[in-house]
């Protein structure tokens, strides 16, 4: 009998879980029976004095509440009480940020408004099916206990609901995921205890904090997971995180953050674009929130230095005054979870002059489907394909079978050389100088292969004689079979597009690519 789809994925992904993983799905699958059930312990509140004010960040967020209406990207969500929280008719990704309340950070909701949506929340959470969902719980512990810390509030239904949440997430954790969904647990956990007076909480929390962080840093600075918007989040949880444990008068048991911090932030200086923006690899966006400056500015106010990277991650930068340039040397990482990783190995993404030429295809949702099979694939990336043949097996919205090897080869201060090792092998090498950046690409197979470059649209790309003239550079192909080109729309956030000019360049085992200064090419 074959599998079904979703099946086969299930299969393939648990295939790359360790032994400690597939112990700790197991334990969860019970755990998520036991909470539905209602046989957990059930927790008090052992104090209901105000916590002070613990918080003193307000860390800009996306998500708006004015007391009548949730938005959440594109859509508006009116509030009335009673209404349908669980919001299955949307998007999946939509009912998770609105149940994961951080719209409580909106400048200038009232706080009586807040409350009351709170509490029409609390009082029909019995009956969602999303009651023992981890990462959910860990939000909604993470946010109220930021209000009620922030307005120094003591309000019994909503600390009692904390306390609650706490009790079930202690049986939820997802070391099996070890990844952001498990740091959510710890920080939710450690805030629960910290508000709530409780020490139990807070030294489970910091406990996993402390293990997971071990492996969810790479000595470049980089997240483990390789998305500069969750590295954003991560960040600034850590830094409200020590600023909390600071205020609570327990700083040195959240010590272990500081290195942690001053490495999450060294690399995303490292990666960020003089404009300001980020490059997009993976499930990102283009301009994360909370916003760099914003973090850089936490941070001075805690007396904490960023580190500079001083080893080669998982992406290389090479920049002079006119180009800069971010290759991807990494494959779909972490290996045992790469549930946001896209197929986007050796790809390049290049500003010129501050303005963006190539483009990532972006992630505008997390639904199963097209859209998003398409946002993940090989085949809008800046990268080298064969026809049909994605390096990747990808399986549904998160899941990944068969993944390609990569190898860094050679890095200097303007030449990189990566290989990707496939069912065929791409060797990519990057060259920069002052006016030009030449891309060679190697592959293994007599059979025909594609270079794809995805041109933001507003730099104006015009094909003519061969050659793609550009607002700042001429694009010379060297090596080609025939060039298309096609309308594209890539995503800066999710549900937010611009326009590009998908370039299709068929050759044959060998092309060299050319970006060339218009300035220079003409004199």
């Amino acid at each position: 009998m074959r599998m079904s789809v979703s099946m086969t994925a299930g299969w393939r992904s648990f295939r790359r879980y360790r032994a400690s993983q597939w112990l700790a799905a197991a334990r969860l699958m019970v755990a998520k029976r036991i909470v539905q059930a209602g046989w957990y312990k059930r927790r008090d509140v052992s104090t209901t004095r105000r916590p002070g004010r613990l918080f003193t960040f307000r860390l800009q967020q996306s998500e708006y509440f004015d007391g009548q209406r949730f938005r959440i990207d594109s859509h508006d969500i009116p509030f009335s009480h009673g209404m349908d929280w669980q919001q299955s008719r949307r998007e999946a990704l939509v009912g998770i940020r609105l149940r994961g309340w951080s719209w409580l950070r909106t400048e200038g909701l009232k706080e009586e408004h807040a409350l009351g949506a709170l509490l029409d929340f609390i009082a029909t959470e019995n009956g969602f099916t999303y009651r023992a969902e981890p990462y959910e719980l860990s939000l909604r512990i993470q946010h109220a206990c930021w209000w009620l810390g922030y307005h120094d509030r003591a309000d019994v239904i909503v600390m009692q609901y904390i306390a609650d949440a706490a009790a079930r997430l202690r049986w939820l954790t997802e070391e099996h995921l070890s990844n952001n969904h498990l740091l959510e647990n710890g920080f939710a956990l450690c805030w629960a205890g910290l508000i709530l007076d409780n020490a139990s909480y807070r030294s489970r929390g910091l406990d996993i904090l402390r293990t997971a962080w071990q492996s969810q840093v790479l000595p470049s600075g980089s997240h483990s997971e390789q998305s500069p918007m969750y590295q954003h989040i991560l960040l600034a949880r850590c830094i409200e995180t020590i600023a909390l444990m600071r205020n609570c008068s327990k700083e040195t048991e959240a010590g272990f953050l500081v290195p942690v911090v001053a490495s999450l932030a060294g690399w995303l200086s490292y990666l960020q674009w003089r404009n300001g923006a980020f490059p997009v690899i993976n499930d990102s966006v283009e301009r994360p929130l909370p916003e760099f400056s914003e973090l850089s500015a936490a941070l001075r106010a805690l007396g904490i230095d960023q580190q500079q990277p001083v080893v080669a991650g998982p992406q290389v930068r090479l920049t002079n005054d006119s180009f800069e340039c971010c290759f991807d040397v990494s494959g779909m990482e972490p290996a045992h979870c790469p549930g946001h990783a896209h197929s986007d190995s050796l790809q390049l993404l290049l500003n010129v002059h501050g303005e963006s030429l190539l483009v990532d295809p972006g992630t505008s949702t997390y639904a199963a489907g097209e859209q998003r099979s398409r946002e993940r694939s090989v085949y809008f990336h800046n990268t080298v394909h064969q026809r049909g043949d994605d390096p990747a097996e990808l399986l549904g919205a998160f899941r990944l079978g068969r993944s390609p090897g990569v190898k860094l080869m050679n890095v200097s201060v303007n030449e990189v050389l990566a290989e990707l090792t496939s069912t065929y092998r791409h060797q990519r090498q990057v060259q920069l100088n002052s006016h030009e950046l030449k891309v060679v690409d190697e592959i293994s197979s007599e059979e025909p292969a594609f270079a794809c470059w995805l041109v933001d649209k507003k730099t104006g790309p015009v094909l003519k004689n061969g050659m793609l003239t550009t607002k700042f550079v001429t694009i010379q192909f060297h090596g080609v079979v025939g060039i298309e080109l096609s309308e594209f729309q890539y995503a800066v956030d999710f549900g937010l597009f611009k326009e590009a000019v998908a370039v299709k360049v068929e050759f044959r085992r060998r092309l060299e690519t050319r970006f060339i200064l218009r300035e220079a090419s003409m004199s």
